[in-house]
């Protein structure tokens, strides 16, 4: 009984020495490895870059940097429907020539484009007339200029901005600034803030909501998306609002808005019924229009619909697969990475480890059974 009693702390101490004195394991991973260092000297590895944006984005952006953009009320002088577009195009370029000065870039117009919703793009010649016609001053000689009815608006870059508190005043201007201020970012160049959800249709213990901020600066948008938004003495993650596909509020189908739906009657986007949304009181019904199925409805989205037709605006709209708003800046010029389509496997955590189940180690069982022998 005195020798089996000692056999325990035997077995220990011959496993601490074994270890402590146990060679490295060679195998051919190993050896291949260790040949190959020693042929060649280690070099610094080189850093890991992400995916530049293709050579359309960046085209894009820099159009967008030429562009100014012209809101129309209707019953203008000039631009209107009856106007031709070569005459239109003309009179601008017109304005633009009188309010050049010495001391100002060349104004020249390269494209006049007209929009759904009224407005029109002028397309400058270069980057400098572009800015140079925005400021705040010569905004107001091109409107007085082209006859009033005219409104010079700027390419707003939007950001959601999750979990404001509904304390804050974002209609304030005030506010705005010492927001601008306090994110060192310039002046004005915060247009707006407006919440995404009716403040009427919040519950009653709610604290936070989220809110869209546009900007007039990408490169002030890219700023608060690398470092964070600072409110009222706490740090807010943005992030790009990116472009959703358009789907009709009154048939639920893609591709078109509900004021230009042909449809009659409107379509329930919960249930399906003839009836609008905000009018559905059906518990847990669930109808899709596009896939007709009852698994979702038809603004989920994990809909298989819902999800080609992202992928494909994705791939028409490169930027929406991008993180900041690129700009000449080549840390702006990237992609995210391609999303997973294999579906995610849930799996349990192996159970813990005890004293009575654990099985000894493969180095342990073997000195165990050198010692019995």
């Amino acid at each position: 009984m005195e020798e089996l009693t000692e056999i325990p702390s035997q077995i220990r101490d011959a496993i601490a020495n074994v270890n402590a004195h146990q060679p490295t394991p060679h195998t051919p991973h190993r050896d291949a490895v260790l040949m190959e260092a020693a042929k060649s000297p280690p070099t610094r590895a080189a850093p890991r870059t992400s995916p530049l944006c293709t050579d359309r984005t960046r085209a894009n952006a820099a159009i967008k940097e030429r562009q100014i953009l012209l809101d129309i009320e209707l019953g203008h002088k000039v631009f209107n429907d009856d106007t031709p577009h070569s005459e239109m195009a003309h009179s601008l370029q017109k304005v633009l020539t009188n309010m050049q000065g010495p001391e100002g870039p060349s104004l020249q117009v390269k494209a006049l484009t007209h929009i759904q919703n009224g407005g029109y793009i002028v397309e400058m010649a270069t980057t400098e007339a572009a800015t140079w016609v925005r400021d705040p001053i010569r905004k107001l000689i091109l409107t007085e200029s082209l006859g009033g009815n005219v409104q010079v608006k700027d390419r707003t870059y939007n950001l959601l901005i999750p979990f404001v508190p509904i304390t804050t005043r974002i209609d304030n201007q005030a506010i705005l600034r010492n927001i601008e201020r306090t994110n060192n970012i310039p002046t004005n160049s915060i247009v707006q803030m407006k919440w995404i959800k009716d403040p009427c249709r919040r519950e009653r213990n709610q604290r936070v909501a989220h809110a869209l901020m546009s900007l007039n600066i990408p490169q002030a948008a890219n700023k608060l998306i690398e470092h964070g938004l600072y409110l009222d003495h706490g740090r807010l993650r943005p992030r790009k609002d990116k472009r959703e596909p358009i789907r009709c509020l009154k048939c639920q189908h893609w591709g078109h808005m509900a004021k230009a739906c042909p449809e009659e009657k409107d379509t329930c986007g919960t249930c399906g019924g003839e009836h609008r949304h905000s009018n559905c009181n059906s518990y847990r019904t669930f109808f899709c229009v596009n896939c007709r199925t009852n698994e979702h409805s038809s603004s989920n989205k994990e809909c298989p619909e819902y999800i080609l037709q992202r992928d494909a605006l994705n791939a028409h709209t490169p930027e929406n697969l991008m993180p900041y708003f690129p700009t000449e800046e080549p840390w702006t010029q990237v992609s995210l990475p391609p999303k997973s389509s294999e579906p995610i496997i849930h799996s349990q955590p192996p159970p813990p480890s005890t004293p009575h189940n654990r099985s000894p180690a493969p180095m342990e069982q073997r000195t165990i059974d050198w010692m019995m022998e």
